[in-house]
């Protein structure tokens, strides 16, 4: 039998990353799809060539259910965490109190301090009270990122978490150079979030009217749950997630057990 009173928490954090993995292969197979397009707009100016955005297929609506998974461990993660700093304390204790206890997630600092939270810091004692604190998990704290956990898995349980097309993150441009060799200029533009159809990518200067190119262009799929995570790619915002929730688990593990 194993004895670990974290062995919960370590179960969850396997999970999210099982359902991080099926969805990072879920968004490469609709990526490989072929699923957008890019045109070049040749109404624009003789050297100017402006390339927006086709799709041609909408971003699974399951996407949101992998999504959900991997959030909604790592919360719970975190809440058997809090029950085993309780236990820790009060090997005991009921039932009806485990069913209750959360760990601490607030909007603000003073949300800490309310009657729920209150109560579970003094079943668990001022040293841990002291660390959760210095870890600041609410809005823009230390602990930014378990603020955003906590709504987006409050979000998912009644809601689809539907993610958007987020800017380019790779352009490759193929160009037959020009014969006086002048370089070919990228202006900067912000397109809009998250993309829709015919929305502009970017516009590019060439050095003469007449070029051969080619352009290859790969889009990222990205949180948008305002105001809580927005255009954030979901692979890496999800790995910060349980990272920054495994690496918690373990700084209370080495304190605490």
């Amino acid at each position: 039998m194993n004895n670990d009173p974290l062995l919960s928490c370590w179960i969850k954090i396997d999970r999210a990353n099982k359902h991080l993995n099926d969805l990072i292969k879920a968004m490469e197979a609709f990526q490989h799809r072929y699923t957008q397009d890019f045109v070049a707009d040749e109404e624009s100016e003789p050297t100017i060539k402006i390339y927006r955005v086709r799709i041609l297929e909408d971003i699974p609506a399951n996407l949101s259910g992998y999504i959900g998974d991997v959030v909604h461990n790592l919360r719970s993660a975190l809440d058997c965490l809090a029950v085993a700093l309780i236990k820790r304390v009060d090997p005991t204790v009921g039932d009806d109190v485990l069913r209750d206890t959360y760990f601490p997630i607030a909007w603000d600092e003073s949300g800490l301090s309310n009657e729920r939270r209150t109560r579970f810091f003094n079943r668990v004692g001022a040293p841990v009270e002291k660390l959760i604190r210095r870890v600041q998990p609410y809005r823009g704290g230390k602990g930014h990122v378990l603020w955003q956990l906590e709504h987006l898995d409050i979000t998912d349980k009644h809601r689809q978490i539907i993610p958007g097309l987020l800017n380019v993150s790779h352009i490759t441009f193929y160009v037959m150079q020009p014969v006086n060799g002048n370089p070919i200029s990228r202006p900067k533009y912000e397109p809009p979030f998250p993309l829709k159809d015919g929305d502009e990518i970017c516009r590019v200067a060439f050095s003469e009217p007449n070029y051969n190119s080619s352009v290859h262009f790969q889009l990222e799929i990205a949180f948008n749950e305002p105001p809580f995570v927005v255009a954030k790619p979901v692979a890496i915002t999800l790995k910060q997630f349980v990272y920054f929730v495994h690496r918690l688990i373990d700084i209370f593990r080495e304190q605490f057990f």
